[in-house]
């Protein structure tokens, strides 16, 4: 993990707090390692979806003009 961090707060459902405290528990992962794990797999699902490349396609078409004025720089 990386040696720059940010404090976060998380709020979660008791039962979702419980199922984790469980795993851990039984795995031995902080929870901090877990949750930015997890956090980082679904950010790259995330990266690999057809919903990101739309988003992704619709911001590229919204600022085509700009992206091609920095283009000829």
């Amino acid at each position: 993990m990386a040696k720059d961090t940010t404090p976060f707060q998380l709020r979660m459902p008791a039962e979702l707090h419980e199922a984790l405290t469980r795993h851990v528990g039984l795995t031995g992962e902080s929870m901090n390692s877990f949750v930015c794990t997890a956090t980082q797999e679904a950010l790259r699902r995330f990266a690999e979806s057809s919903e990101f490349n739309r988003l992704l396609k619709q911001v590229r078409d919204e600022y085509r003009a700009a992206l091609d004025k920095l283009a000829d720089l």
